[in-house]
């Protein structure tokens, strides 16, 4: 009742306890594939499973932003993924600025990677990332310039807007902040991907 899967009532003869039904929102959770962020150890299970030994600050992040969705407290949970796709996203910077063979181009990037603002640094991993994928390299996701512009929006909404004081209190839907729970670790898997190419080849 807490996640708002079951509400007290049969139907309408029956209104109260102990009959209980399944939300529209509960039939939307049970026929659900892959990440159920109701389900956080299963959830957790299979980012383990297709993410080769993963970021252990994405981790707890990622555990903190499930454990707050099932007490219902969204605006926590965003923040706390938010997080954690920053995180990724600094990862990500990071196998890149190894990776670049251009010795102007590395100090670019590493300046950029100084810098206070977060902007700059996705124009220009977006932009190298697409100069990548056009070269159709194996072993690079097809969906990478993609992938980054995501992980961003999850930083920007989840972690800057809600994480600041405002004059009007945010207001969460329960359906937004599931969608945002299960397309990250998809976003998370590209990354990782990416990374590993990164890891052996000069860009």
């Amino acid at each position: 009742m807490v996640e708002r899967i079951l509400a007290p009532g049969l139907n309408a003869q029956n209104p109260n306890l102990p009959w209980f039904h399944v939300t529209r929102y509960g039939r939307q959770v049970l026929n659900a594939a892959e990440y159920q962020p109701h389900d956080p150890t299963g959830y957790l299970s299979r980012l383990r499973d297709r993410v080769e030994k993963p970021d252990a600050t994405v981790v707890v992040y990622l555990s903190e932003a499930l454990e707050a969705f099932r007490r219902g407290t969204l605006v926590a949970s965003m923040v706390m993924l938010g997080v954690a796709a920053e995180r990724v996203f600094d990862l990500l910077c990071g196998s890149m600025e190894v990776a670049l063979a251009d010795p102007a181009e590395k100090q670019r990037f590493s300046k950029l990677l100084r810098g206070f603002h977060i902007k700059p640094r996705l124009d220009w991993l977006h932009d190298k990332m697409r100069t990548i994928q056009e070269a159709r390299p194996a072993g690079f996701p097809e969906n990478a310039s993609l992938m980054i512009t995501a992980i961003y929006d999850l930083m920007r909404c989840q972690r800057n807007d809600l994480g600041h004081p405002r004059e009007i209190p945010p207001r969460l839907s329960i359906e937004d902040a599931n969608a945002n729970l299960q397309i990250f670790p998809r976003y998370y898997e590209t990354a990782e991907v990416a990374r590993r190419f990164l890891a052996h080849h000069s860009v």
